[in-house]
């Protein structure tokens, strides 16, 4: 397994937009089309927002992470935002999301962020933020649903 920059494979942007709107805008609270995904998948860089990184094995995307400056329009004091992180179920349980959030949080730090914040409204990724050392800063309503939100010191 390796992981790189989407921008510097952008042949994977429409992959890794389609894996992002089915797994998190079909839900009728997101916002935004297929093509509005794949635009802003599309301006994925390296040192601006967003930026994407993706697992691949075999030349298949297998995950995927990226940084938003905000994540969460309640929030606007937070940033910059570790989001959209997704591993395809046939390849959980292999380490794979701790390598993209790994490889995410040194390159971030390389360009001098020292704090991260992430949301989730799920209990398995709940979990496994608090299992990463992710500090749990407050249970906020959006909607009627509850969004943990998670921070880490990136030294």
């Amino acid at each position: 397994m390796e992981t790189a920059f989407l921008s510097k494979k952008p042949q994977y942007k429409t992959e890794v937009a389609r894996i992002i709107f089915e797994r998190f805008h079909l839900d009728e609270r997101r916002k935004g089309t297929f093509k509005e995904t794949v635009k802003f998948f599309s301006q994925s860089g390296i040192e601006s927002y967003p930026i994407t990184m993706i697992a691949l094995e075999g030349g298949k995307c297998i995950g995927t992470v990226s940084i938003y400056k905000n994540d969460l329009p309640e929030r606007p004091e937070y940033q910059p935002w570790l989001a959209a992180l997704y591993v395809l179920p046939g390849y959980r349980g292999r380490g794979v999301a701790d390598r993209l959030v790994g490889d995410m949080l040194k390159h971030l730090s390389g360009l001098g962020y020292e704090t991260i914040y992430a949301k989730t409204e799920s209990e398995t990724k709940y979990d496994y933020y608090a299992q990463k050392g992710w500090e749990i800063l407050e249970t906020l309503d959006v909607g009627g649903h509850d969004n943990y939100i998670f921070r880490k010191r990136n030294n």
